[in-house]
């Protein structure tokens, strides 16, 4: 394909705007980021340019433990999963909002402001206390020396629902191997 008299040696067949794959290893190699049509901020000769505007791949460097390690039947991972889900819900709010996903991504990944907060290498030994909401019983669970990975996003990390805050871009960018 050429643009402007410049040759692009890939041309998605489709673009997507925002993607986050919650999932370990997402974001460990170009693979997923490609096939949504998500380039890098820096490799403008990468892939020819879209109509979608600013893009955002999010996902992890790595495998984690993450926090569901309980049995199915055990109330810990019953209130895990159930606080898991809350901290997705209120980076979706955030995102909807038109926050900035690197502020979205800070948020989440704070153990302060949510119950389970992202498995980033900050959280690596963390207690979690929160109220299940079936009971109202508290609960406290510690955990100590947990694998974590690192989060990262392809794109614009400033990309809100609206557009772009370019003042966030270049926030939990990974490296060059992985772009």
């Amino acid at each position: 394909m050429k643009t402007n008299g410049q040759s692009y040696g890939l041309t998605p067949l489709f673009f997507v705007r925002f993607v986050f794959l919650e999932g370990c290893a997402t974001a460990s190699a170009k693979t997923w980021q490609r096939a949504f049509g998500i380039f890098p901020l820096d490799a403008p000769n990468q892939a020819a340019r879209n109509n979608c505007g600013p893009q955002a791949y999010v996902g992890w460097a790595q495998g984690h433990t993450g926090w569901i390690g309980f049995s199915v039947d055990d109330d810990a991972s019953q209130n895990i999963a159930t606080a898991w889900t809350e901290t997705l819900r209120e980076f979706y709010d955030l995102w909807i909002q038109g926050v900035p996903l690197a502020q979205c991504i800070a948020f989440a990944s704070t153990s302060a402001a949510n119950i389970v907060p992202f498995p980033v290498p900050q959280n690596k030994n963390i207690t979690i206390n929160g109220q299940n909401p079936d009971t109202l019983g508290y609960y406290s669970y510690t955990y100590t020396n947990i694998l974590t990975s690192l989060i990262y996003v392809v794109g614009h990390s400033g990309l809100t629902r609206y557009g772009v805050r370019t003042q966030f871009d270049n926030y939990y960018a990974p490296p060059a191997s992985t772009k």
